[in-house]
């Protein structure tokens, strides 16, 4: 409470000395005065044909909102948005759900829900024994596409660039090996040493 009294004096000193005000939180401070993202569950299905083309995706996101919904629908309507990532397909369900519980309310930060798609692409690219940048760069939306919402891509932003210069950058023909799968790095470390 103390943090947002000095934040609104500052905000009313700023008409008197006409500069701008900037207030800077130390880490303990962000920690204990901000919204943290909401804790999620994402359960994905993906199936993908032998030549490796996704052709349908089934995404259930649940979502901890706390004790208020707060920023929960948007959060949720971003989440279905980009459930699927940046990649083509035309069957996709997507159930989100909203839950309340006995925590402080979450605010709205990145999207879980991506790190669980692109997690999924590396599964699908193992399973066929391919390079997942291969495997992704395959399944790109590209300019003409239409997303899974229905929205026509109309210009490139670059995607198949930006892998191409990234795999140069890096040497990822040499320097590239399998990670390992998130949920067997958990289950043999239980750290993240991975993460």
């Amino acid at each position: 409470m103390i943090l947002y009294n000095i934040f609104l004096s500052l905000t009313f000193q700023k008409p008197i000395t006409k500069k701008h005000v900037k207030l800077l939180l130390a880490r303990e401070e962000d920690i204990e005065t901000t919204s943290k993202r909401h804790p999620a569950v994402v359960r994905m299905k993906t199936g993908a044909t032998k030549d490796s083309l996704i052709t349908i995706v089934k995404v259930e996101y649940f979502l901890n909102t706390g004790a208020f919904a707060t920023l929960a629908p948007a959060v949720l309507y971003r989440g279905a948005l980009h459930a699927v990532g940046p990649y083509r397909c035309e069957n996709v369900d997507d159930q989100t759900y909203a839950i309340t519980t006995n925590l402080v309310p979450f605010g709205a930060f990145r999207q879980q829900v991506l790190f669980a798609c692109e997690e999924q692409m590396d599964r699908i690219a193992a399973e066929l024994n391919l390079d997942p940048s291969e495997f992704r760069e395959k399944n790109l939306l590209r300019k003409g596409d239409t997303t899974s919402f229905g929205q026509l891509i109309d210009h490139s932003v670059g995607m198949q660039e930006t892998i191409k210069k990234a795999k140069e950058e890096s040497n990822w023909k040499s320097n590239w090996k399998p990670a390992p799968i998130f949920k067997n790095v958990i289950q043999e470390s239980n750290k993240g040493n991975y993460l």
